[in-house]
């Protein structure tokens, strides 16, 4: 599903050359649940920004599902971010003057999707976060944790193969996280949908994923996955 290779992104401040991500080379498989953790400026917000199509590396290699991203247009970019993933901001990022179905209904409208099967898909999306009840509720009268899974199933609602998630528990209490992280499970697990994940939390990272990784200082470093933790725990 993401095939990076080389991967490098540089800033050039007014004082300083930042090097956020320094030739990372990364490969995650399609269904897999991935969970990239770091520092704050360690580059993980950097990794996912190039993973999203919003923004562009300074030289290296990503592919996502077959497309080379860095060889894509604007337009081919605004496409494949309406069509094949999904993305979960921290800041939720709804629209403040629609109502919950109307958000979860934006990236169908704007695919030209029809009206019955965007409804349809409008539906079952909210269904499975639990909100069917509250689809005509604007943000600002639905709480932290509603208005992170209106932000759920509008990511969730053309169906992606790939789910990017930045720091999706930040914002909220511990139950509601938990909640939540239990949602980003089910979809990951019922759709075959690749669940890229970044946190500063390790115990978020632990939750959600089945492989960590880690970035410090532009660098990737890949900790043993789940099954191996578990043996290596058992040995001891």
């Amino acid at each position: 599903m993401i095939r990076c290779r080389k991967l490098t992104k540089i800033y050039d401040r007014t004082s300083r050359r930042v090097v956020a991500l320094d030739e990372v080379d990364l490969d995650v498989a399609s269904g897999e649940r991935v969970a990239l953790v770091g520092r704050s400026g360690s580059g993980k917000s950097s990794l996912l920004n190039l993973l999203a199509g919003l923004d562009r590396p300074n030289s290296g290699t990503i592919e996502v599902n077959g497309r080379s991203l860095e060889r894509c247009s604007a337009s081919e970019l605004a496409i494949y971010r309406r069509r094949e993933i999904g993305i979960v901001f921290q800041a939720f990022r709804l629209v403040g003057h629609r109502t919950a179905f109307e958000n979860v209904e934006l990236p169908l409208l704007l695919d030209g999707i029809d009206r019955s099967e965007r409804r349809r898909r409008v539906g079952e999306a909210l269904e499975r976060v639990g909100l069917e009840g509250r689809s005509g509720h604007r943000p600002d009268e639905l709480s932290g944790g509603e208005q992170q899974r209106v932000a759920l199933a509008r990511a969730i609602v053309h169906r992606p193969r790939l789910l990017l998630a930045d720091e999706p528990t930040g914002n909220l209490d511990p139950s509601t996280a938990e909640r939540v992280l239990d949602l980003f499970d089910g979809v990951a697990r019922e759709g075959n949908t690749t669940l890229f994940v970044i946190t500063h939390d390790p115990k978020v990272a632990e939750r959600s994923s089945d492989r960590l990784l880690r970035l410090h200082e532009g660098r990737l470093a890949s900790e043993p996955d789940r099954s191996s933790r578990i043996r290596s725990a058992e040995e001891r």
